[in-house]
C-alpha cells in the first residue's frame, strides 16, 4: 500500500483538507482502497485532539467528501520512518 501523509502546523484546516481531497480523487479515479490512502498530521497539533475546523468540515461537505470524523494528531516518529 502506498500512504500519502500531509503536514500543516494545527492538523486542524490544512491537511485535514488535502488528505480528503487526496482520497476522494483516488476513489473518483478507482484507484482500490487498499492501494493507496492519504491522512494528515501537525507540527503542532496542541495538547488534546479536537476535531477539525468547522469551516473547513463545511468547506469539506459542500466538495463531497467529510472530515467529520478527523482528530487532530501530531506528527510522530513512527510517521517519519515510514517515509522513503
Amino acid at each position: 500500500m502506498i500512504e500519502v501523509l500531509f503536514v500543516c502546523r494545527t492538523n486542524a484546516v490544512l491537511s485535514p483538507l488535502a488528505a480528503g481531497i487526496f482520497n476522494l480523487l483516488a476513489s473518483k479515479a478507482q484507484l482500490p482502497l487498499d492501494a493507496i490512502k492519504a491522512a494528515s498530521r501537525g507540527t503542532y497539533p496542541g495538547n488534546t485532539p479536537r476535531p477539525a475546523d468547522r469551516r473547513a468540515a463545511a468547506y469539506a461537505e459542500k466538495q463531497g467528501f467529510t472530515i467529520a470524523a478527523h482528530s487532530t494528531c501530531e506528527i510522530s516518529a513512527l510517521d517519519l520512518s515510514k517515509a522513503a
